[in-house]
């Protein structure tokens, strides 16, 4: 989230990395959900930033349950 504020030029790049290893940790994800994901990455270098950290975090935490479960 701090990249896509301080660093777009390395935004892309990173935020596809973490689309890998939201797919990598959850392995429930549908295609469905995997859009959404990237639609909210890209919109943190956007005026929408804080609605799409906000779902990010969300998501995060919820792959990070099912992990532990």
């Amino acid at each position: 989230m701090l990249i896509a504020r301080k660093d777009p030029r390395r935004h892309r790049r990173v935020a596809a990395r973490w689309l890998l290893r939201y797919l990598e940790v959850c392995d429930e994800a549908t295609i469905d959900e995997a859009a959404m994901v990237a639609a909210c990455l890209a919109a943190l270098a956007g005026d929408r930033h804080r609605d799409a950290a906000l779902t990010l975090r969300a998501v995060a935490e919820r792959a990070s349950g099912r992990q532990r479960t």
